[in-house]
């Protein structure tokens, strides 16, 4: 049997451990504007993939609007939406305190922000975009906001502008209703212009039939 190192966590201070498989630790480390992953079942997509491109996105892409789509809204709901939270909650990140689903987020004083690192503090749980209504959309601490919207629906998404799309399931994804949404990923260029995520997507499927 061979060897292989563990890390003392214990005594492990300047790190914290995670684990990620070989393909996703690819993908992290490429960092691609456009990311489409056919992955076998099992293999993280959502949990793990979607997840760390997501928790880049909201560092470097703060109040920025996105969008993810799925074929349904029971898809969504039922398998996708779980999953997004369970890899962003594996990745430290809790709700009601780092995101807020479908609820206003909370409001602070200039006061209240001043401790705040300088790049955060005019973004700090606020959208670039106006948010008429929080239905379907999460909002994170930086201002990254996310709808949640279905292809069996296109007026759902209808009117918007995205700076980034995120979709799982993709292999039920009718081409030309997705080639339609992507028409929206658009604007914002003088905000989000120098970011390697602008008007990009990251989307994953199983193998296709």
């Amino acid at each position: 049997m061979s060897y292989r190192k563990k890390t003392n966590i214990k005594n492990t201070v300047a790190a914290t451990v995670q684990y990620q498989n070989p393909f996703a630790q690819l993908t992290s480390l490429v960092s691609a504007t456009q990311s489409i992953s056919i992955i076998g079942r099992g293999g993280a997509k959502t949990t793990d993939i979607q997840s760390e491109r997501l928790l880049d996105l909201v560092y470097d892409l703060p109040g920025a609007p996105c969008v993810w789509v799925a074929d349904t809204f029971s898809n969504l709901t039922a398998n996708i939406l779980p999953a997004v939270l369970e890899g962003l909650e594996r990745k430290g990140l809790k709700e009601g305190v780092h995101f807020v689903i479908e609820k206003a987020p909370p409001v602070f004083t200039e006061a209240e922000k001043e401790n705040l690192p300088e790049w955060l503090r005019p973004h700090f749980w606020k959208p670039f975009n106006k948010l008429v209504s929080y239905k379907r959309t999460i909002v994170f601490f930086t201002g990254l906001n996310i709808r949640f919207g279905s292809l069996d629906r296109p007026s759902t998404l209808a009117g918007a502008s995205y700076v980034y799309v995120f979709g799982d399931e993709v292999k039920y994804f009718k081409e030309d209703k997705i080639a339609n949404l992507l028409k929206a990923v658009r604007g914002y260029r003088q905000q989000y212009g120098n970011s390697i995520y602008y008007r990009g997507f990251s989307f994953t499927s199983d193998m296709p039939d």
